[in-house]
C-alpha cells in the first residue's frame, strides 16, 4: 500500500446502497471533480442505508472510474474503463467503528498517481462495487464525476526551462523503468519459487486480476474478458457444480506439511480433499495413518483404502516444502504422482455416483495446506499435472490430452457407459457388428454432456447392411440426467442430417440398431454408417483419436475448459481462491 495516504488531495467519499444520486465528496459536499493529470487519493466508506454496512461477506470491492460518454447522450453507450482497482477482503477495514470514521479512518483508500490520472477533461463514470461470498455482486455508489482541464505551458520557446522540464521527466521515467523492472523480477521469482509461491501470491493477488463473474455457478461461468484472474473469498471449500461426476477424475494441488505436524495431523483426522456437498462422509480423501498416507474412497457403506503410500515414502515429502501432488482415478485405477513421479496405484470399484449430486474440494484443516487445487474430468499424464496457472500466463502451449475433444476415442473408449454390441471405426465409418440370433435390436450408450439449447447436428452419408424393423434401421436417443429419452431420431432413410437444439440437459447418447431376427440368419451383423458425423454448436467433434487412446474426453467441440484451482495460504489462513483458466479465447459455448 506503498505512499496511499501521502496524497495531499483526497477526495472522501460515503458509498451508500441505499442512494442513487450522483457520489459527492464528503469534504466539500460538492458532486466529485478532480484535475486531469493530478494524484488523488479517495478513501471510501461503505454504507447501508446512513449506517456502517456489514462487510463481513464481502471477498472484494471494486473501484472504477469509466468513460461513457457525456451525461445526456443517447443509448446505446460505448463504455470505456480509464482506471480500475481491485481491493481484496484482507485490505478493507471491516471492524471499522463510527468513532474511527468520525476521525478520518475508512473502509479502504483508493491511490490514483498522476500518470494514472492523466483523463481527458469531462463529465465520467465512477462505480463502486463489492464480491459477496455467494458470488452475488451489489453497487455501493454509482454515478457521475467531472475531470477538469488542467493546461500546461508551451515551453518550446525557453529552450533552458524546457531541458530542466525534460530532465525532470526523463528521471522520472527512469524510476518508472526501475519500478517496472523490480516487477518483472517479482513476477519471475513466483514462476520459480515454488516453496514461496502462496506465501507471495497472497502479497501478488493483482498479478492475476481482471476477471469478472457473472455468478459463481462454475457450470454456468460466463467470462467477460479473455483475462486470466482470480475470484478470493473467505472460507474453506469450493463447490463444483451440479454436474461434477467424479466417476473420472484429476485432481491436481500441492501440500506441505512438517515431520511434527504429521502425528497431529493424523489424529486429527484432516484428510477430505472432495466430497459429496453437505456429506462429509461420502467423497475422496487422503487420509494420513500410522502406517503412511492413505488414499480412500468414503461412501455410504463405508470406506474402502485404494492404496497406502508407506511412512518411508512419506518421510521424503513431510519436509515443509511445498510439493506437487496428482491424483488421477480412470478406468477403475487411480494413480498418485509425487512432484511428477508415480508412487502408488490402485484399483477404485465405486458406488453409483451420479453427475448430478455437488462436489466440492477444500482442506480441512491448515495443518496439511494445499493449494494449487486443479479439477479436471480427464485423464493426464505426469507431465500434464505440472502444468499450472503461471504456465498458461506465460504462454506454455498446453498438451494436447488437455485439449483432447474425442467424442468416440480408439482402444478402450472409456467413454461407453453402456454396451450389448461391439463397434469400431474405419476411418469416417462407425460400425457396429451385432450377434443377431434371435435379438432384435442392440444399444450402445456413450457418455455426451451438452447443456439445455446447444445445437446438435447428427449425419451420415449412408447406411449399409442395416435391418428395418418397424419401418425404422433404429434411433438415436438423447438422454437426461434421469436417462429419459427427451428427444428421438428414428433411422427410416439409409442418409440422415438431422438437426437438434437441446430441450433439456444431455447427459448420454444412445445409438440403437435392429438386428435380423430369423434364427437361421447368419451369426453376426454389421451396420455400417457412412461419414457419420458429430457436430455442436456447428463445430465438428473428433470422433477418433489415434494417439492418445483411453482419454476421457474434453466435452467442448471448440475445445476449451474451465480449471477451477484453489488455494490455502499461510500457516493459519482457510481462505481459498478461485482461479478460472481460459483455454481459449471463444467463450460463447456454454458447455
Amino acid at each position: 500500500m506503498e505512499d496511499e495516504f501521502n496524497y495531499i488531495n483526497c477526495v472522501r467519499l460515503f458509498a451508500d446502497l441505499s442512494v442513487f444520486d450522483n457520489p459527492k465528496n464528503s469534504l466539500s459536499n460538492e458532486t466529485i471533480c478532480i484535475r486531469a493529470g493530478d494524484s488523488v487519493r479517495f478513501d471510501v466508506i461503505l454504507l447501508n442505508n446512513s449506517t456502517i454496512a456489514d462487510c463481513t461477506n464481502i471477498v472484494s470491492a471494486s473501484f472504477e472510474i469509466m468513460d461513457i460518454g457525456e451525461v445526456n447522450r443517447a443509448l446505446p453507450r460505448n463504455c470505456k474503463t480509464l482506471f480500475k482497482k481491485e481491493i481484496l477482503a484482507e485490505f478493507i477495514n471491516k471492524n471499522i467503528t463510527q468513532a474511527e470514521i468520525d476521525l478520518g479512518k475508512c473502509h479502504f483508500s483508493v491511490p490514483i498517481t498522476s500518470s494514472q490520472a492523466y483523463f481527458t477533461a469531462g463529465d465520467k463514470y465512477l462505480k463502486i462495487s463489492a464480491y459477496l461470498k455467494n458470488g452475488d455482486k451489489v453497487t455501493f455508489a454509482s454515478g457521475w464525476i467531472y475531470v477538469a482541464e488542467n493546461f500546461e505551458a508551451d515551453l518550446s520557446d525557453n529552450p533552458q526551462q524546457s531541458i530542466s522540464i525534460a530532465s525532470e521527466l526523463q528521471g522520472q521515467i527512469h524510476a518508472q523503468n526501475d519500478k517496472l523492472n523490480s516487477i518483472a523480477a517479482e513476477l519471475y521469482d513466483l514462476t520459480q519459487s515454488s516453496n514461496n509461491l502462496q506465501e507471495q501470491k497472497a502479497d501478488k493477488f493483482e498479478v492475476a486480476s481482471n476477471l469478472e463473474l457473472q455468478n459463481l455457478n462454475i457450470n454456468d461461468l460466463q467470462l467477460f474478458k479473455a483475462n486470466k484472474g482470480a475470484l478470493h473469498f473467505d472460507g474453506g471449500s469450493l463447490a463444483l457444480g451440479s454436474k461434477q461426476n467424479v466417476k473420472e477424475f484429476c485432481w491436481c494441488f500441492r501440500f506441505k506439511v512438517n515431520a511434527e505436524n504429521w502425528n497431529i495431523f493424523v489424529t486429527k483426522n484432516e484428510y477430505i480433499i472432495a466430497n459429496k456437498f453437505g456429506a462429509s462422509t461420502i467423497g475422496f480423501g487422503l487420509r494420513p495413518s500410522n502406517s503412511g498416507l492413505m488414499f480412500q474412497y468414503c461412501g455410504s457403506n463405508g470406506n474402502k483404502t485404494i492404496f497406502t503410500i508407506s511412512s518411508s515414502i512419506m518421510a521424503n515429502y513431510t519436509d515443509d516444502k511445498w510439493h506437487s501432488v496428482v491424483l488421477v482415478g480412470f478406468n477403475n485405477e487411480a494413480k498418485i504422482y509425487f512432484d511428477g513421479d508415480l508412487i502408488s496405484s490402485g484399483s477404485v470399484v465405486l458406488e453409483n455416483i451420479t453427475p448430478t449430486q455437488n462436489f466440492q474440494v477444500h482442506s480441512k484443516g491448515a495443518l496439511l495446506q494445499y493449494a494449487d487445487i486443479y479439477q479436471f474430468n480427464f485423464d493426464i499424464t505426469s507431465a500434464d499435472a505440472l502444468y499450472t496457472l503461471e504456465d498458461y500466463q506465460q504462454g506454455k502451449p498446453i498438451s494436447p490430452s488437455l485439449l483432447n475433444a474425442v467424442l468416440f476415442g480408439g482402444g478402450k473408449n472409456p467413454n461407453v457407459v453402456a454396451s450389448d454390441t461391439s463397434h469400431s471405426w474405419n476411418g469416417n465409418n462407425y460400425i457396429l457388428t451385432q450377434n443377431s440370433n434371435p435379438q432384435t435390436s442392440k444399444s450402445i450408450r456413450y457418455n455426451f454432456i451438452i447443456n439445455k439449447g446447444v445445437v446438435v447436428n447428427l449425419s451420415f452419408s449412408d447406411l449399409i447392411g442395416g435391418v428395418i424393423v418397424n419401418g425404422a434401421y433404429g434411433k438415436f436417443e438423447f438422454l437426461n440426467n434421469t436417462l429419459t429419452a427427451v428427444k428421438t431420431i428414428p433411422l427410416t432413410e439409409t442418409t440422415l442430417n438431422e438437426r437438434y437444439t437441446a430441450s433439456d440437459n444431455i447427459t448420454q447418447i444412445r445409438f440403437t440398431f435392429n438386428c435380423n431376427t430369423a434364427t437361421s440368419a447368419e451369426n453376426r451383423v454389421q451396420t455400417i454408417l457412412e461419414n457419420f458425423n458429430i457436430c455442436k454448436n456447428g463445430t465438428l467433434l473428433s470422433l477418433e483419436d489415434y494417439t492418445i487412446n483411453g482419454k476421457v474426453l474434453d466435452y467442448s467441440g471448440n475445445k476449451n475448459h474451465a480449471t477451477i484451482t484453489g488455494n490455502v495460504m499461510g500457516d493459519n489462513d482457510t481462505r481459498i481462491e478461485a482461479f478460472v483458466e481460459e483455454i481459449t479465447t471463444s467463450t460463447s459455448e456454454q458447455n
